[in-house]
């Protein structure tokens, strides 16, 4: 008799030194060729799939899926994020509708549909999802951190300052390690002004994930700004480490070095700026700072 589906996963998976839930894809497919799939197996699959980045043949297993059980709120709600992933955001928007419907106070519905909204530009709905869904969270005694950074998002967008900072130091309270958003509150205070508080979100932007390209440059330039041109080099140095591909880091520690009189270094790192530059237009030392960021 064979062993139930699940049981075979588990065993694949203590064999080959792994958590349950991170199964060998190759190995989990052979399992599952082997008998017939139900629908919570056809999740189990494409959760797996996704997470080795085989999407396309995740989203057929979450489509499996919804076809053998259209009730599966779940199944909607993996399958949307996942399209929000391959870009596909109105039809990630349909997924997250048909989880609302069949499930409507469940949180992750809601900020699913807010991330499809924003990625169509459609901001104001986006908060209205978001808030929602921190408000269900709430409800059941939870905290959201996802939900909290995916509101700040839309609300810089909608040009809330306030409430982009607010959003940024609740996901800071909850998760006071999170580098992308110390990184993008001080991202924001540097854009309103207030270099001090942007510098020490920076310094702490740095010590969570050192391997963090953007408050590195950021606090360079921060740094330089205010004259410690010494500091800001080392800074620009250690951005160029991490990204060496990048000609902002290195038109920046140009600058610093002239301050510094060293007109070489200076001379060198321009040069490298402009080869990396071409055939690509130059870029404002600062533009898109809050780029790959949840700001």
């Amino acid at each position: 008799m064979r062993r139930p589906l699940r049981r075979q996963l588990r065993r694949l998976a203590a064999a080959a030194g792994l958590g349950f839930a991170l199964v060998i894809v190759a190995d989990a497919q052979s399992a599952f060729a082997q008998q017939p799939i139900d629908v919570p197996q056809h999740v189990l699959l494409g959760i797996d799939l996704e997470k080795h980045g085989d999407l396309p043949s995740a989203l057929r297993e979450f489509t499996l899926a919804l076809r053998a059980n259209a009730s599966d709120f779940a199944a909607y709600v993996d399958r949307g994020n996942l399209r929000v992933r391959l870009g596909d955001f109105a039809d990630a928007k349909s997924d997250f509708d048909a989880a609302i419907r069949l499930a409507p106070r469940e949180p992750a519905a809601y900020l699913g549909r807010g991330n499809a909204l924003a990625s169509l530009h459609r901001y104001a709905e986006a908060d209205a999802d978001e808030s929602r869904a921190i408000a269900l969270r709430r409800e059941l005694g939870t905290s959201f951190l996802e939900a909290y950074l995916a509101r700040a998002s839309v609300r810089r967008e909608l040009g809330d300052i306030a409430g982009t900072k607010s959003d940024l130091s609740a996901a800071i309270a909850l998760d006071p390690q999170n580098a992308r958003a110390l990184y993008s509150r001080g991202a924001l205070a540097y854009e309103t002004k207030d270099e001090a508080a942007a510098e020490r979100d920076f310094d702490r932007a740095r010590i969570a994930d050192p391997r963090f390209y953007e408050p590195a440059f950021a606090r360079g330039l921060v740094r330089l700004h205010r004259g410690d041109a010494e500091a800001a080099q080392s800074d620009f140095s250690d951005a160029i480490a991490l990204q060496p591909s990048g000609a902002a880091a290195y038109r920046q520690r140009a600058e610093a070095r002239r301050v510094l009189g060293d007109s070489a270094g200076a001379a060198a790192d321009d040069a490298t700026a402009a080869t990396l530059e071409a055939p690509a237009p130059k870029r404002s030392a600062f533009a898109g700072i809050e780029r790959n960021t949840y700001v």
